[in-house]
């Protein structure tokens, strides 16, 4: 039998930092400009994003710096994801307002 040679060692990932950022991107660009759903889903999302990214920038180091990056990026959209839909959130209701009040005045 011929000698086989060596296996390579397996590349460690960050499935925290992949988490972290696919979470924080799916609530922003999907979920954050849709009303009523926004809260329900965008704003899970994000705090499920700035946990991942979180406990992703914490075991970076003990990885070799794997997914530091990728936890940063998750943070960071996730702390944008929960006031980006907050904000769509009341913009839309003062809209709404307007409008109400425009067709009561006439």
């Amino acid at each position: 039998m011929p000698d086989q040679p060596p296996a390579h060692p397996r590349q460690r990932g960050s499935g925290l930092g992949v988490t972290s950022l696919t979470t924080s991107l799916i609530g922003l660009v999907v979920f954050a400009w849709i009303p009523i759903v926004n809260l329900m889903l965008a704003v899970p999302l994000g705090l499920v994003g700035l946990v991942f990214g979180i406990v992703a920038i914490v075991k970076a180091p003990s990885r070799g710096g794997n997914g530091k990056g990728l936890g940063v990026a998750g943070l960071i959209l996730g702390v944008l994801t929960i006031p980006a839909s907050i904000l769509f959130l009341i913009l839309l209701g003062d809209q709404a307002a307007e409008t109400v009040t425009q067709m009561t005045t006439g």
